[in-house]
């Protein structure tokens, strides 16, 4: 019988232990909604709002990002500075709507869309991996528009290059 007695404290001890052990998820990325979140966030944006934004939108004002690698971390295939349009084209989309925003979630797999179909927005997809749901900009943004956004910032980079501003 203390044999019993023994496993049932130890047991429970070591599987408190054990989970202890493992990194937590990152709360930023735990769920669609603090992916989006954490977007807004990172341009200071979170607590505004959508009249604000899109007032801002309709003026072409500009946007500064203040937490880049939050930024950067919100998107699951961010790998090149010419990533950069495509992740600024889905977070204009996502502001463009930010109170009227639809997650849909599936198993690990979710859609983000607007509530109302006068606000149409393409549609963001994001997956979780690891525990972290991410903005895919590969299925977020539409392929002719990534095109278009990448022929811009290679026209930037090389007159930057020209004019010797270019980095590297």
């Amino acid at each position: 019988m203390s044999q019993r007695l023994t496993l049932l404290f130890v047991l429970p001890l070591l599987a408190l232990a054990w989970s202890g052990c493992r990194s937590p998820s990152d709360p930023r990325f735990a769920s669609p909604r603090a992916t989006i979140r954490t977007l807004f966030e990172s341009y200071g944006v979170a607590s505004a709002s959508e009249v604000d934004l899109r007032a801002r939108l309709v003026a072409h004002e500009s946007f500064q990002l203040r937490d880049r690698t939050a930024f950067h971390a919100c998107f699951s295939d961010y790998a090149r500075d010419e990533d950069e349009g495509a992740a600024g084209f889905v977070f204009g989309r996502l502001i463009a709507v930010k109170d009227h925003l639809v997650v849909r979630t599936d198993g690990d797999h979710a859609t983000v869309r607007a509530t109302a179909d006068s606000l149409r927005i393409p549609t963001v997809h994001l997956h979780r991996r690891n525990g972290a749901f991410r903005i895919s900009l590969g299925e977020s943004v539409p392929p002719e528009v990534r095109s278009q956004l990448r022929a811009v910032y290679r026209r930037q980079r090389e007159r930057l290059e020209r004019q010797g501003l270019g980095s590297n």
